[in-house]
C-alpha cells in the first residue's frame, strides 16, 4: 500500500509521524524536565541532608554548649572548694604557726626556768656542802666538849671522892677529938658535918 492510493493514508501517516516526533520531543523536554527535577530534587535532598547535619551539628553544639555549662559550673565549685580548703589550709598554717610560736616561747621559758633550777640547785649543792662542813665542825666540839665534860666529869667524881674521904678523915678526927673534948661541943661539930 502506497500513499498514491490511499492520499488520505500518507496524511495520517505524517500527522501519527508528526505526533511521534512531537510526543518524542515532548518525552524528551519530560525527561529533561524529570532530570531537572531529579537534579533539583538531588540538590534539595543533599541540601536538606546538609541542613540536618546542621541541625545535627546545632543540636550538639546545643549539647556541648549544655556540657559546657555544667562543666564550667562543676569548675567554679571546684574552684570555690579549693579556695575553701586554701582558706582553710591558711587558716590552719597561722594556727600551726600561732602554736609553733607559743610551743618555741614555752620552751624558751622552761630552758630559763631550768637553768634558774640549775643554778638554785648548784648554790643549794654548795650551801649544803657548807651546811656539812659546819656540821662536822659542830660534832667535832661537841665531841671535843663532851670530852671535856666527860674529863671534867671524871675529875670532879674524883675530887668528890677525895672530899668524901677527906670528911670521912675529918670525921674521924672530930670523932677523936670529942672524945678527948667538951661533948657538946663536938655535938655541934658532928652537925655541922
Amino acid at each position: 500500500m502506497s500513499s498514491r492510493c490511499h492520499p488520505g493514508f500518507g496524511n495520517e501517516l505524517l500527522q501519527q509521524f508528526s505526533l511521534l516526533h512531537l510526543a518524542e520531543r515532548q518525552t524528551a523536554l519530560y525527561r529533561c524536565q524529570i532530570s531537572g527535577l531529579e537534579s533539583t530534587v538531588s540538590s534539595y535532598n543533599h541540601k536538606v541532608k546538609n541542613h540536618i547535619v546542621m541541625l545535627s551539628e546545632t543540636a550538639e553544639q546545643e549539647a556541648l554548649i549544655l556540657k559546657l555549662a555544667d562543666r564550667e559550673k562543676i569548675i567554679d565549685i571546684v574552684r570555690l572548694q579549693i579556695e575553701s580548703s586554701i582558706q582553710t589550709t591558711t587558716q590552719h598554717s597561722d594556727t600551726i604557726t600561732k602554736l609553733q610560736q607559743e610551743n618555741s616561747f614555752l620552751i624558751n621559758q622552761h630552758k630559763q626556768e631550768i637553768q634558774l633550777l640549775k643554778a638554785e640547785l648548784v648554790q643549794n649543792k654548795s650551801d649544803l656542802v657548807c651546811l656539812e662542813r659546819e656540821r662536822q665542825q659542830l660534832q667535832a666540839s661537841v665531841t671535843e666538849q663532851n670530852q671535856r665534860i666527860q674529863q671534867e666529869t671524871l675529875e670532879k667524881q674524883q675530887v668528890i671522892k677525895q672530899l668524901e674521904l677527906q670528911r670521912m678523915q675529918l670525921f674521924d678526927l672530930i670523932s677523936r677529938f670529942c672524945l678527948f673534948h667538951h661533948k657538946e661541943y663536938c655535938y655541934s661539930l658532928v652537925l655541922l658535918y
